[in-house]
C-alpha cells in the first residue's frame, strides 16, 4: 500500500525537471540579453549602411583635406580638477602655418569604454587665433575625436584618436 501512494508523487518529479530546466534557460537567456542591451561599452556606429554606400563621397573628402593641406593639433587638456571637466582645444593652421580663423568647428566624440555615449560639440573660438575649444567630462583612457571644419566653401575633416591621462592629453 506504501507503493501506490509513492506513485503519484514520482509521476510529476520528470515533468517539474523540465519546465525547471526550461525556467532556468529563459532566465540565464533574458539576464544575457539585459545586461548586453545594457552594456554602455557596445555601441553601433550611426548611419553605418549609408556611409559605406557613400564610399565615394568618403575619398572625395579625403582627397579635399589633401588639397587644403589643413593641419589640426588636436588636445584634450585638464582646466579645473575640481569639477572634473576638460577642454577639447583645437588648433587650426592653414598650409602655409597661419592660423585658420572664422572657421565653425564641430566634433564628435566618443570614449572607446562608452561608446554607446557619444557627445557632438561645437566649438567656439578660444583666446588665441586658430583655437577653438569645448568643454568636455574627460575621463581616462582613448577618446577618438571626429572633427568637421566648414570655412566658406571649404570642409575638411579628420578622426583622431587621442590618449587621456590624468584628466588631460
Amino acid at each position: 500500500m506504501s507503493h501506490e501512494r509513492d506513485k503519484p508523487a514520482r509521476v510529476w518529479i520528470i515533468p517539474a525537471l523540465v519546465f525547471g530546466l526550461i525556467g532556468m534557460s529563459l532566465s540565464i537567456g533574458t539576464t544575457t540579453f539585459i545586461i548586453a542591451a545594457n552594456d554602455p561599452s557596445f555601441g553601433v556606429e550611426e548611419r553605418y549602411y549609408e556611409k559605406a554606400v557613400a564610399w565615394d563621397e568618403q575619398r572625395a573628402q579625403e582627397e579635399a583635406n589633401e588639397r587644403l593641406a589643413w593641419t589640426a593639433d588636436v588636445r584634450i587638456t585638464p582646466t579645473d580638477a575640481a569639477d572634473g571637466f576638460s577642454s577639447l582645444q583645437v588648433q587650426l593652421a592653414s598650409a602655409d602655418g597661419t592660423p585658420l580663423e572664422a572657421a565653425d568647428v564641430g566634433a564628435f566624440v566618443f570614449h572607446h569604454a562608452r561608446r554607446s555615449q557619444p557627445l557632438e560639440l561645437t566649438l567656439a573660438p578660444g583666446a588665441a587665433p586658430g583655437v577653438y575649444q569645448s568643454d568636455l567630462r574627460a575621463r581616462d583612457g582613448i577618446w577618438q575625436v571626429r572633427l568637421r571644419v566648414e570655412r566658406g566653401p571649404d570642409v575638411f575633416t579628420q578622426v583622431r584618436d587621442l590618449t587621456v591621462a590624468d584628466g588631460g592629453s
